[in-house]
């Protein structure tokens, strides 16, 4: 029985987990708070003595990072760049996401006994709520005024950029648009989990509005709920389930479209043509021949190697700033390899990769059939880190170690029976 009482709180720890709101009138980050407060609980709850609460695997990932932690900060005195960011990730992944994923993932099974389902519809949630504010405050410019003076923008988009939002986030963009997607991806395995069965119109409005509220954040996050969707339509199709699937979908598109149609018959003529032009630019410019966008071509000039061998092997030492003959890059990819080398680069990628195949090889995923919900965001994660080091930063990484840490709990496949 899904009630609204069960899932409150624990969709707003999703929220929390996944966005990590900082308000401008105070010091701590919602993720730190939520931290703290899971540190208090498990240290309440636990004996140090009789419980195991921190996993072998844990303890391995943080002892690998701060390798790969002290590596970065030697090669960056030693080049003397002074760019300590990728250091500061490694700080941040091993006091954050690791550390809150362990006793948050407890949590959740000691606690709340949710299965893997059920936290899947939290992020469903979180990211609905996200949308919902997003949506609004693009339609609503004093609403996005209120949240850009709540929440300090530690992104690029303004006010002043009239073809998105940052929405009820610190960040915004594509970063935002691909925390978003997550929702879409949610959505889309609970349309055919049968526990969610008496839920797929409440399922479907909100998968819905995350995929619209992309138009408004980020393309890239609006590009990967469109594969997404592909991805599972041709999953349905070969399963015979199409129409049992996604048919709910389909029918809320057309009530949700012809009702806000015949409610506010203008809406339209409030939504940019400069937003509907840069969100779909891909699709408008491969009519015409071209599969290249701005954005394309600036990742494209991003993607680049070290000039010789002992940079690549060793790196050289920065991060952000473009030095010693080398330019700025977004990419997650080059960005490591020009912090640490091949040497750190290997250490960092690897931990995931390892990480990756222990979450696909586990059997809860099979059990609870969500083998290719976590197929599909592992490859996806492997994808979009060409475009930025989304693995090192906020939402992408708390959400990945919360998950894998849940699923190598031994007392996980108890709450998934």
């Amino acid at each position: 029985m899904i009630t609204v009482r069960r899932y409150l709180v624990p969709a707003v720890i999703m929220f929390g987990l996944l966005f990590g709101i900082k308000f401008s009138f105070f010091p701590l980050s919602i993720s730190k708070l939520l931290l703290i407060y899971m540190l208090l609980w498990a240290g309440l709850s636990f004996s140090a003595k009789k419980d195991k609460i921190i996993p072998v695997s844990a303890i391995y990932t943080s002892l690998v990072f701060l390798i790969v932690l002290f590596y970065a900060g030697f090669i960056t005195i030693f080049s003397g760049t002074n760019d300590f960011g990728f250091a500061s990730k490694m700080i941040y992944i091993i006091t954050d996401p690791i550390l809150g994923g362990v006793v948050i993932s407890l949590f959740f099974i000691k606690k709340l006994k949710f299965s893997i389902s059920e936290i899947l519809y939290c992020t469903l949630l979180a990211t609905f709520l996200q949308s919902v504010l997003s949506i609004l405050s693009y339609f609503f410019f004093g609403l996005n005024a209120f949240f850009s003076e709540l929440l300090p923008n530690v992104g690029n988009l303004t006010l002043d950029n009239t073809s998105r939002v940052r929405g009820f986030s610190n960040l915004g963009g594509s970063w935002l648009s691909v925390m978003v997607s997550l929702g879409v991806l949610a959505g889309l395995h609970l349309l055919s989990d049968e526990k969610f069965r008496g839920k797929t119109f409440g399922i479907s409005l909100k998968l819905i509005v995350c995929l619209a509220s992309t138009i408004v954040i980020g393309r890239t996050g609006l590009m990967l709920s469109l594969l997404f969707i592909l991805i599972y339509l041709i999953k349905w199709l070969s399963q015979g389930k199409l129409i049992r699937n996604f048919g709910m979908v389909v029918l809320t598109i057309i009530i949700l479209a012809g009702g806000s149609l015949l409610i506010f018959p203008s809406i339209m003529d409030f939504v940019s043509n400069d937003t509907i032009s840069w969100a779909f630019e891909l699709f408008m410019k491969s009519d015409s021949g071209s599969v290249s966008t701005a954005s394309t071509d600036d990742l494209l000039s991003m993607l680049f190697l070290p000039h010789n061998a002992i940079d690549l092997i060793f790196g050289v030492g920065f991060y952000e700033h473009a030095i010693f003959g080398y330019a700025r890059s977004d990419s997650g990819y080059v960005k490591t390899i020009l912090s640490v080398g091949l040497l750190g680069f290997t250490l960092f990628y690897l931990t995931y990769i390892v990480l990756f195949i222990k979450i696909i090889k586990n059997k809860i995923i099979y059990i609870t059939k969500t083998a290719t919900f976590f197929i599909v965001l592992v490859s996806m994660m492997l994808l979009v880190e060409i475009k930025e080091p989304y693995l090192q930063t906020l939402g992408i990484t708390n959400f990945l170690f919360f998950i894998f840490f849940y699923l190598t709990n031994p007392l996980c496949e108890k709450v998934n029976e």
